[in-house]
């Protein structure tokens, strides 16, 4: 993909800001981002040395998610959950949105069987529509499993990934806000709830 290719579908993103959901940088700025950090998690108990090797982990980490971008898929942003309204660094989750390419005729269902495709299913997913100020978007809770043939009974490893997505036919791209899989499914169905506030906010795609 050439530079003007990209340009073609990166949206001029505006999204709210909301405490429990710290936003990680696309561009290095350690300084600026430990500030801003140290700034909202004024309930944290640890030591400000500790919050600041935290702080520059999450930097790095976000710097480097963009930086994977390739001719199939363009990161945008990304996002940790904070608990206590983002008061404390405890990490409970990590979100990205990022654009992938579909073909013009993909609808909602055909994105989430490509999506279920990728692994293992648990149980069907979860699919509902939401709406946002880039208009209506898809909300998916996919659970999954992983099978540790090694141990007796075959145990599973069960984990969740929350996405929302909108589809633009026009463009031939999707725009997904996805966690990574979370093997506690409580804490994925408690990043879904602040996950929709997310995605109603976000303007431009």
């Amino acid at each position: 993909m050439t530079g003007t290719e990209t340009d073609s579908f990166e949206p001029a993103l505006e999204v709210d800001g909301f405490r429990a959901w710290l936003p990680l940088p696309t561009e290095p700025s350690l300084t600026e981002f430990l500030g801003t950090v140290l700034e909202l998690v004024d309930l944290d108990p640890q030591p400000r040395d500790v919050i600041e090797a935290i702080g520059t982990e999450l930097h790095d980490l976000g710097v480097d998610l963009v930086s994977r971008s390739d001719d199939e898929t363009l990161y945008l942003a990304s996002w940790v959950l904070l608990p206590t309204d983002g008061r404390v660094l405890d990490v409970r989750g990590l979100v990205t949105l990022c654009c992938v390419r579909i073909t013009p005729d993909t609808t909602p269902t055909d994105f989430v069987e490509h999506l279920a495709s990728e692994v293992n299913l648990y149980q069907p997913p979860v699919m509902e529509t939401i709406e946002t100020r880039s208009g209506p978007a898809t909300l998916v809770r996919l659970r999954q499993f992983v099978e540790h043939e090694n141990q007796p009974g075959g145990d599973l490893a069960l984990s969740e990934v929350v996405l929302i997505f909108w589809l633009d036919a026009e463009l031939g791209v999707a725009y997904e806000l996805t966690s990574l899989p979370m093997p506690d499914l409580v804490s994925a169905a408690d990043l879904a709830d602040h996950l929709v506030p997310l995605a109603a906010s976000v303007r431009g795609l």
